[in-house]
C-alpha cells in the first residue's frame, strides 16, 4: 500500500468520526480518491535522496538540515554541572525543566555529570521537588530497597546458591518481619549512617524509617514459582552483560554484577506482572555505570520499565516495529516497497534496536548519549517543540489559501515517538546498502550488523529531520485534503 494512502486512510478515520456534515465526507473521500490513483508522490523526502553511491552522497544530509532547520550537532554542547546550576532555585527546584530537556535532546549530558542529572530525567525526582524533599526521598527508598531485598532473600534462604547476603545471626525461628526490619538496619547502617553518634530524635526517626519500610515490603505480594523462574534467567543473563567495559572487570566488577542481579531479582519479585524479561540486565546496566549506587539504580530502573514494560511484552514491541513500518511507509514507501519485494518488510531487527535503545549498534559511550537524548521527551509529535513545528506550518498553509481555512485538525500519530523516527532514521543511513540487498537474507544481515560504521550525530540529525519533515508534511497534507474535497463539491 502506498504510503501516503495509508496515512490518508488514517485521516479518513478520524475525519469520519467528527464529521457534522456530507459535505466533508466528499471531501474525505475525493482527497482518498486522488491519492490512491496516485497523483500525489508517496515519497516525503524522495526529493533530498541524493544518486551517489555511499550512504552519506544518498542521504544529502546538508539539504535536509536545511530544509527542516535543522543545527549541527558537532557544535551542540552538552549540559554540564555549572548550566544545570543556573537553572536550580536557592530550595533545589529546576526552574525550566523544558530548557533543561531541549540541551539534553541537543547535546547530551557531561558525562561526568550524569549521575545527579539522570535522577530527574529518570523519574527518581520531580523536577520541582526540593533539597530537603529529595533527601527524604534518599533515605525512604534506601530503606525501602533493603526491605524488599531482604524480604526476596528470606524467602528463598533455603535455595541452594540463590542469596548468600543473610546475616549468619538470623535465627531460624524469627519471623520474616523481624528478620528483614533487621536487614534494613544493618544495610542502611553500612551505606548511609557515618557514625553512631545521633541523638535520641535522631535515633526515632531512623527506626520509624526502618519499620515503615519492613512494613511496605512483608506486605508486598510474594510468589516464589514465579521468582524462581526469573532467578534462572538472571543467571544466565547477569554474568554475560556489558564485560567488555571496565566497570565489570576485576573484584570490583564481580561486586558490581552482584548488584545488578540483586536489582533484577528485587524488581521482578516484586512486579509479578512484567517480572524478568530478557534484556532487562543491559537497560539496568546503563543506569548502575552512571549511577553507581544499587539503590539509586534499583529506583531509576523501576521507573523507566514501569513506563516501557509493554515494550517487553510481545504484542508491544510488535506493536511497536508496526509503528517503524508505518512511518517508513509515510517518510519513504519506495524503500517499504523493496523491502516487501524481498519478504524483509517485517522488520524484525528492529526488536534490539528499540528494546535496547540501540545500545549494541552504537559504543557504550554513545549508547548512553542516545538514551537519554531520546528519553529527554523534548522532541515527541504532541511536545512543545512537535506543536510549534505544526503550528507554524499550519500558518504557512493558512496564509497560502489566502487566509480561509481556520481550526483544522492535523492528524498527528502521537505514537510516532522520537525512537521510531530514529529506527526509520537508521534504515535510511544505510539505504544504499538495501537497495543493493537481492533477498531477505541480505537485508538482514546488513541491518544486524551495525555496530561499526554509524556516526551517532549523523542519525541523530537525519531522525530530527525526519521529525520535523513529518510533522509540516502531515500540516500540507491536511489542508490538501480539505482543498481536494472542495473542488470536488465545486465540480
Amino acid at each position: 500500500m502506498d504510503g501516503n494512502v495509508a496515512h490518508c486512510i488514517d485521516g479518513e478515520e478520524d475525519e469520519d468520526e467528527t464529521c457534522e456534515n456530507n459535505s466533508m465526507q466528499v471531501v474525505v473521500d475525493a482527497a482518498t480518491a486522488c491519492h490512491a490513483e496516485g497523483q500525489k508522490n508517496s515519497a516525503i523526502v524522495v526529493d533530498m535522496l541524493a544518486t551517489g553511491q555511499n550512504d552519506q552522497k544518498n542521504l544529502n544530509l546538508n539539504k535536509w538540515k536545511r530544509s527542516a532547520a535543522v543545527n549541527d550537532r558537532n557544535i551542540q554542547s552538552p549540559l554540564t554541572k555549572q548550566i544545570w546550576e543556573t537553572h536550580i532555585d536557592k530550595d533545589g527546584r529546576v526552574t525550566n525543566e523544558n530548557k533543561i530537556r531541549e540541551h539534553i535532546f541537543k547535546g547530551g549530558i557531561n558525562p561526568d555529570d550524569r549521575r545527579d542529572i539522570w535522577k530527574f530525567l529518570f523519574g527518581m525526582y520531580l523536577f520541582n521537588s526540593t533539597f530537603r524533599e529529595r533527601e527524604a526521598l534518599d533515605e525512604e527508598r534506601a530503606v525501602r530497597y533493603f526491605a524488599l531485598r531482604a524480604r526476596w532473600q528470606f524467602e528463598l534462604r533455603n535455595d541452594d546458591g540463590v542469596c548468600q547476603q543473610l546475616d549468619d545471626s538470623i535465627n531460624q525461628d524469627e519471623t520474616v518481619f523481624m528478620v528483614v526490619q533487621k536487614q534494613v538496619k544493618k544495610a542502611f547502617s553500612k551505606h548511609y549512617l557515618n557514625d553512631d553518634c545521633y541523638d535520641f530524635q535522631q535515633q526515632q526517626h531512623f527506626n520509624f524509617l526502618y519499620t515503615d519500610a519492613t512494613l511496605y515490603a512483608c506486605r508486598r505480594p510474594f510468589d516464589i514459582d514465579l521468582t524462581r523462574k526469573a532467578i534462572h534467567i538472571i543467571d544466565k543473563d547477569v554474568p554475560r552483560t556489558d564485560r567488555f567495559i571496565e566497570f565489570y572487570r576485576g573484584e570490583r566488577g564481580e561486586k558490581r554484577l552482584e548488584s545488578l542481579r540483586n536489582i533484577l531479582i528485587t524488581f521482578a519479585a516484586f512486579h509479578p506482572g512484567v517480572t524478568y524479561a530478557q534484556g532487562m540486565n543491559d537497560v539496568l546496566s546503563r543506569f548502575l555505570v552512571v549511577l553507581e549506587s544499587e539503590v539509586d539504580a534499583f529506583w531509576c530502573f523501576t521507573y523507566f520499565i514501569e513506563k516501557v514494560e509493554n515494550d517487553f511484552r510481545e504484542s508491544g514491541m510488535l506493536h511497536k516495529i508496526a509503528l517503524v513500518q508505518r512511518l517508513l511507509m509515510v517518510l519513504d514507501s519506495k524503500l517499504f516497497e523493496y523491502l516487501e519485494s524481498l519478504n524483509a518488510s517485517d522488520l524484525m531487527v528492529c526488536h534490539r534496536w528499540l528494546l535496547l535503545t540501540f545500545k549494541r549498534e552504537f559504543s557504550f559511550d554513545d549508547s548512553l548519549k542516545i538514551f537519554e537524548i531520546i528519553y529527554s521527551g523534548h522532541l515527541e509529535p504532541h511536545s512543545y517543540e512537535g506543536a510549534m513545528a505544526i503550528e507554524q506550518q499550519r500558518i504557512l498553509e493558512i496564509e497560502k489559501g489566502g487566509g480561509c481555512i481556520h481550526g483544522l485538525e492535523v492528524d498527528v500519530n502521537s505514537e510516532f515517538t522520537f525512537d521510531i523516527f530514529v529506527s526509520v532514521a537508521v534504515l535510511m543511513t544505510v539505504r544504499a546498502k538495501i537497495m543493493k540487498a537481492t533477498d531477505a537474507t541480505e537485508v538482514f544481515s546488513c541491518l544486524n550488523n551495525l555496530t561499526t560504521g554509524m556516526d551517532l550525530n549523523t542519525v541523530l540529525e537525519v531522525a530530527e529531520c525526519l521529525f520535523f519533515i513529518y510533522c509540516r508534511t502531515t500540516v500540507r497534507d491536511s489542508f490538501e485534503i480539505v482543498q481536494s474535497g472542495k473542488d470536488a463539491l465545486d465540480h
